[in-house]
């Protein structure tokens, strides 16, 4: 924690506590507070936030951690046994297969992902990515079969097996199972590449290569952006309260139908594409990695997506809180001070946030009320995965009193909430808590690639998660399937790094 030492503004809070500490020392409030702090120092809480060895170590000794693994594990061990069968070991055809799935696994989950993101929505089926996580599943057990190794579920964690076991219940338990079963197939996608992202990796350099390969997809659906902007994007009223943003141009979408959704794929992308650029040791791959940062970036600004921007000023704030503290500061006085040389048209944007008659922000207020309402009715275990069984139990009983057409929560909490209850949005938070703080915990790694996706990765969901609080990215499921493909990436990069220090 050295870094937070020197930080200004770290300082400056040490010097304000020894100040009220001296107002207060001694005083019956100052005896009160301290009494506070160790009982929290000592309740579970902390220790199970401070202390992630021992979490780590519980989760490892449980018999579910066993009886998981050992089902994860069976595919491969499978697979193994039939090829060490004499008639199949001296096949040249299952050798072949065997090679190139321990050389082309970590290569394909990164193909895959380059063709979720210039896939255009139009010709997009749900089905693809489905089957990308199927292939991709079959080349890592295959990799692992003739390579061996083992899982990546001690890395992934608890809370990820927890919120995935939510999923299955949210099938169960719903109040329309006919409605959740094509979600919970979009859940199952997602659990797929995390498998295979997290364990098909077998060195920092195929690591890379997952990411690189993202980049290209990166760059081809940025571009595409700019020349929606140069060619001209209709303005859409659903989208943009027109009355309130008259002088801004259409709003940008690339292949992904909507702004904000791919506004959200860019915060997911983006904070990667940078760490990248600071750790790559190649001149060339430095100025790769700059060139789809950029794009991407001026991509960001087209969507004309608020949530967008705050989530990728959360996702720098955390990167250089990182990084480089000290500098925090001053980087937060210069964002403020270049405020007012924004164009008209996004400082405008960004002042509607707190205009009264904004009809986005307006119709908000009525979608997250009729959310509480029916949270409030279904508190523990939700109405049913899906935004479609959430939909219809919003209008069957009857809690939302708007006009416009309820689609989702506008709020990824909510949603989840509502979906799958209160266990389940307990599992999303503490899973992506623990893997941010493992992500930022390999900022100091000796590997330059695990250090750049580690840290990239953490911030990336970061901010997701500050998006998640105004929109629902996830009603477009390969935009889900993305989220947790970035997700993966943090769990490679700790499995990697594991394997190197137990050799």
């Amino acid at each position: 924690m050295e870094y937070l030492k020197t930080s200004w503004f770290i300082l400056l809070l040490a010097r304000l506590r020894d100040w009220l500490a001296g107002c207060f020392r001694g005083g019956l409030f100052w005896r009160f507070a301290m009494w506070c702090w160790a009982a929290f120092k000592n309740g579970f809480f902390y220790r199970f936030a401070v202390g992630g060895e021992k979490a780590d170590s519980l989760w490892r000794g449980s018999l579910c951690y066993r009886a998981l693994s050992w089902l994860i594990g069976l595919p491969a061990r499978i697979a193994r046994a039939v090829c060490s069968a004499g008639a199949v070991q001296s096949s040249f055809l299952a050798g072949q297969t065997l090679d190139f799935a321990v050389r082309r696994a970590a290569l394909f989950c990164g193909a895959a992902a380059v063709l979720m993101l210039v896939i255009p929505q139009e010709m997009w089926d749900n089905k693809y990515s489905l089957a990308l996580g199927l292939c991709a599943c079959a080349l890592t057990v295959l990799s692992r079969a003739a390579s061996g190794g083992r899982s990546a579920l001690r890395e992934i964690g608890f809370f990820p097996v927890l919120f995935a076991l939510c999923t299955f219940l949210g099938l169960v338990l719903s109040t329309r199972p006919d409605m959740s079963l094509r979600f919970f197939v979009f859940g199952v996608t997602c659990m797929l590449f995390v498998l295979a992202v997290a364990g098909a990796p077998r060195s920092p350099r195929e690591l890379g290569n997952i990411v690189f390969l993202a980049s290209l997809g990166m760059f081809v659906c940025s571009c595409w952006a700019i020349v929606q902007r140069l060619i001209g994007v209709e303005s859409n009223g659903i989208l943009t309260d027109l009355s309130l943003n008259a002088d801004m141009p259409g709003r940008v979408y690339s292949f992904f139908e909507n702004p904000n959704s791919f506004a959200n794929v860019l915060v997911l992308f983006l904070p990667i594409m940078l760490t990248m650029a600071l750790f790559e040791k190649g001149g060339l791959k430095k100025l790769w990695y700059l060139a789809v940062f950029a794009a991407g970036a001026a991509a960001l600004l087209m969507t004309y997506a608020r949530g967008g921007w705050l989530s990728i000023a959360a996702s720098l704030g955390v990167m250089l809180l990182a990084l480089g503290p000290r500098w925090t500061p001053l980087c937060v006085i210069g964002a403020a001070a270049a405020v007012p040389f924004l164009p008209d048209n996004i400082l405008n944007r960004i002042l509607s946030m707190f205009a009264g008659g904004d009809s986005s922000i307006y119709t908000r207020t009525y979608i997250y009320t009729a959310m509480r309402r029916l949270i409030e009715n279904h508190p523990l275990f939700g109405v049913g995965l899906g935004a479609d069984a959430v939909r219809n139990a919003v209008y069957a009983e009857h809690v939302y009193d708007a006009e416009a057409l309820f689609i989702h929560g506008h709020n990824i909490y909510l949603q989840i909430w509502a979906e799958m209850g209160v266990f389940a949005l307990i599992a999303f938070v503490c899973a992506m808590a623990f893997a941010v703080r493992a992500g930022l915990q390999l900022r100091s790694d000796s590997d330059a690639t695990l250090r750049a996706v580690g840290v990239g990765a953490a911030c990336a969901l970061c901010g997701s998660m500050v998006f998640g609080l105004t929109d629902y990215a996830w009603s477009y499921p390969r935009v889900m399937v993305l989220f947790w493909f970035v997700f993966a990436l943090i769990p490679a990069a700790v499995r990697l790094k594991n394997i190197r220090e137990a050799r």
